[in-house]
């Protein structure tokens, strides 16, 4: 999509993905993600899930970041999901999740990968931003909300 700050490049965003659980949301990300992101979906599905089953994603305030490193990858994949309902996610806040960060990352990244999720991790605790995404109108308007937040912070840094 377009290229943001400080390594974040949000690869693809669904804007009104509906499911009734975790498990479909993984399966619609992985639908929609696996073809752009030339990773098999069952293999990626598989990988979500048992990442999900040792180490929740849900980070609190409605939001999961599933994160998953690829030896086939060469370059970071994300995907930005806005539900149109909420769903359990087993949040440490136990509240139900409406946006999923799926970030995908290459094998070889090293630190990077991890400063990459702390920077996406702060970014979507801002109250203002995930607002702007939750009443974002279409995936454009979620691109501009993402990409107006990140310009902001390095202004700001």
């Amino acid at each position: 999509m377009r290229n943001f700050v400080k390594d974040i490049r949000i690869d693809l965003i669904i804007p009104n993905m509906k499911v009734n659980n975790r498990r479909q949301a993984l399966e619609a990300l992985t639908e929609k993600a696996a073809p752009v992101c030339s990773i098999s979906k069952p293999e990626l599905l598989d990988h979500l899930i048992s990442r999900e089953e040792t180490a929740n994603s849900g980070i609190g305030d409605g939001v999961a970041i599933p994160h998953i490193k690829f030896r086939q990858l060469d370059k970071p994949f994300i995907a930005l999901a806005r539900l149109d309902e909420a769903v359990a996610f087993d949040s440490i806040d136990g509240e139900p999740v409406s946006l999923i960060c799926m970030v995908l990352s290459p094998e070889q990244e090293g630190p990077l990968y991890l400063q990459r999720l702390s920077r996406i991790s702060r970014l979507l605790r801002r109250k203002e931003l995930r607002q702007q995404l939750l009443n974002a109108k279409d995936a454009k308007a979620m691109c501009t909300a993402v990409e107006s937040a990140l310009t902001d912070w390095a202004v700001a840094a």
